[in-house]
């Protein structure tokens, strides 16, 4: 189940601002939150240098760190524009490395719950305006990048 804001639950000591809390996820017994940081395409008034996924049981008001986005170089800014959750869990990572507007370098990564491991599964130059349909099956068929910011981000799981 998806729902596009989270509730003011208490936030995850000095991580983030409630500001930077997206949509939210409900799979086997856990909310999951996208958490995002303002870059050039995504203002966002209060923002730390925070960006990731937390998560927190349903029963529980306190927000855990689950995956954090490193990226490399910072300046790219990698922030989580969509993140499923289901049989097979996929995030979708877009760079502040584009024309503006929400532009930029996506990498669409499978991530491996049993083991918190994750393997990227696409990369391509993302564009709102032609991406609107942001299920795994369309973002599979888009054009592949070369790009060398396809790599400018790890993913470390808490």
């Amino acid at each position: 189940m998806e729902k596009s804001c989270p509730s003011a639950d208490v936030r995850t000591t000095d991580l983030y601002f409630p500001d930077q809390l997206k949509t939210t996820h409900t799979y086997d017994g856990h909310d999951y939150a996208e958490v995002w940081r303002a870059n050039m395409n995504i203002p966002i008034r209060n923002s730390t240098s925070y960006a990731g996924i937390v998560r927190k049981t349903i029963e529980s008001t306190q927000w855990q760190e689950y995956i954090k986005i490193v990226s490399t170089p910072d300046q790219s800014k990698n922030n989580p524009y969509k993140f499923w959750v289901g049989d097979s869990f996929y995030l979708l990572l877009v760079d502040q490395n584009g024309g503006g507007s929400g532009e930029g370098v996506a990498k669409l990564v499978g991530i491996n719950v049993e083991n918190d491991t994750y393997e990227q599964l696409k990369c391509f130059y993302y564009v709102p305006e032609t991406h609107k349909n942001l299920d795994v099956g369309s973002l599979m068929a888009a054009e592949d990048s070369d790009s060398t910011n396809c790599d400018n981000y790890t993913l470390e799981f808490k």
